[in-house]
């Protein structure tokens, strides 16, 4: 298939959003620095707060970032690369100073490791299913667990601080961290159950190809798909596609505009596309 190439905005490594993420990664010798000077070098309470509300702010961060690249068309391939990386180094130095705290202990350190453990995982996972062009959506699970992750993380910083105005502060982030871990096995195990669909759907893979700016919002040319049972046609496709992420979500927000063939032969929304091979999404004037 030919295409024309369209020229989307600039991405830069200075945009809004990858801003964003740079200040996430500065808020971390920041956080773990309040907490080593309360805990290990005996300081004041005070510090505690300080640390939780860089940590807060830290974490609003994770959330406008993708929101300000989502609205204003910002994504870039660096972004992408270092949002999640951000992610994990403040979750994986919060966790190992709270360790070094002793907040996290006992039973508890299990906890920990299993999210340490997964954030390693994932991240070799994901880099192996990039190798072979197949992503890997966050599901709601995914999220509702960084959530609860979070804020577990946060009543844990506060830690004796906040047991003086709520009682039960500490225990409350101990319970959560738990929830958290127990959460994260559980969604590893259905993202076992998803990579080896064969058993369920007949294993029918397809190659999705992107074209203009469907691929410079999404970030990729191409990808391998496993589309499940209910998507039968060329808009089911494209509505399931949407789901995939806010990456996808954005490229498809508009999903009459996007224009399909299969192999290389136009097609409509309501074409079927059991058992297709590979299928093109472009918008309007970039197939041909």
């Amino acid at each position: 298939m030919n295409s024309i190439t369209t020229k989307g905005p600039a991405k830069s490594s200075l945009s809004l959003p990858n801003i964003l993420t740079y200040a996430r990664i500065a808020a971390i010798p920041v956080v773990v620095g309040c907490i080593y000077a309360q805990s290990i070098l005996d300081g004041p309470l005070w510090l505690r707060w300080v640390a939780l509300a860089v940590f807060i702010s830290a974490a609003v961060t994770d959330f406008l970032d993708g929101y300000y690249a989502r609205i204003w068309d910002q994504h870039s391939a660096f972004g992408r690369m270092l949002d999640p990386i951000a992610d994990k180094l403040l979750v994986a130095s919060c966790l190992l100073m709270l360790a070094a705290d002793g907040i996290i202990h006992g039973w508890t350190l299990w906890a920990a490791i299993v999210i340490l453990c997964r954030e390693i995982l994932v991240s070799g996972l994901r880099e192996y299913l990039a190798a072979l062009r197949v992503s890997v959506p966050v599901s709601k699970l995914a999220k509702w667990k960084t959530t609860v992750q979070l804020v577990a993380i946060g009543f844990l910083l506060a830690g004796e601080a906040g047991d003086m105005v709520i009682p039960f502060t500490t225990q409350l982030g101990l319970l959560l961290l738990w929830i958290s871990a127990i959460l994260t096995i559980y969604n590893r195990l259905g993202l076992s159950s998803r990579r080896h669909p064969s058993s369920a759907r007949g294993g029918w893979c397809m190659k999705v190809l992107y074209f203009a700016w469907v691929r410079e919002r999404i970030g990729k040319a191409e990808e391998i798909v496993e589309p499940p049972a209910a998507v039968r046609t060329v808009g089911d496709l494209i509505g399931w596609l949407a789901t995939r992420g806010e990456e996808y979500a954005h490229a498809f927000e508009t999903p009459r505009v996007i224009r399909a063939a299969i192999d290389h032969t136009h097609v409509r929304p309501e074409t079927v596309i059991s058992g297709a091979r590979e299928i093109a999404l472009f918008p309007p004037m970039t197939g041909g």
